[in-house]
């Protein structure tokens, strides 16, 4: 059942279509005091199209961290999205039906690239004025994530989108103090405009002069680009998991 959620005072209250217990009369007092509270809603790009080079040539998307495949990860960080296309090879993982795939042209063409499929999948290009890699008004936050990022959560993704809502986008920023263009929120329109204007341009040159907000979320921007990252973040994972189950938890 749908369900309007509304904000009152410091508390969430959910009003129920069919109506409930109360007249008329409470319901419009209850109107009157309450602002309504629209959901953060975006769409997402998985970036997941790397030749792995640095991996010996392993498909980086279904190296485990944590006994689950790196994609798998980043698509439950993703599960608020409406729509969801990953950009890269189909694996043969569960993913979860309702995702999209799409191809980068050319192949191996890099992240930029790979994020104007994304967006052209999202909205297929169609009439005489559409133009590929430009997205319509009716997209408007999209989540990019680069498919080796094994501790993004869902509140990761929340934060970028909430803090993207009043900017041109929003990203994470690592524990040395590195932007992560391959983590972020970014205003569809914005960012399709650079990428017809700078074609074949690394996601830094599309992204670095728009107004865009830091997120510092410690180990969330941490990625695996190496077999020492991932052992490194296997390590991590495990220590995280022995310290909530030992005493006191």
């Amino acid at each position: 059942m749908l369900r309007s959620t509304y904000r009152w005072g410091d508390r969430n209250v959910r009003a129920d279509p069919k109506g409930g217990q109360g007249s008329e009369e409470s319901t419009e007092r209850l109107r009157r005091r309450v602002e309504l509270v629209e959901p953060e809603s975006f769409d997402a790009v998985v970036l997941a199209g790397g030749s792995g080079s640095r991996l010996g040539g392993a498909d980086k998307a279904s190296v485990e961290v944590g006994g689950v495949p790196l994609l798998l990860r980043v698509l439950h960080a993703l599960s608020d999205a409406g729509r969801i296309v990953v950009v890269g090879p189909r694996r043969h993982l569960p993913a979860p039906s309702e995702v999209m795939w799409a191809r980068e042209h050319p192949s191996g063409g890099g992240p930029a690239v790979a994020l104007a499929a994304g967006l052209d999948a999202l909205h297929p290009p169609s009439g005489p004025g559409s133009v590929p890699g430009v997205a319509p008004r009716d997209l408007d936050v999209v989540v990019v994530l680069a498919a080796d990022l094994p501790f993004v959560e869902r509140r990761t993704v929340e934060k970028l989108v909430a803090a993207a809502r009043k900017h041109d986008g929003a990203l994470l920023v690592d524990e040395g103090g590195r932007d992560q263009y391959l983590a972020g929120a970014y205003r569809a329109a914005a960012v399709s405009v650079r990428l017809t204007e700078r074609p074949g341009a690394s996601m830094r040159a599309v992204l670095e002069d728009l107004d865009l907000v830091r997120v510092h979320a410690g180990r969330a921007a941490l990625d695996c680009d190496t077999w020492e990252d991932v052992e490194a973040a296997r390590a991590l994972m495990s220590d995280g998991r022995a310290r909530s189950s030992g005493p006191g938890h």
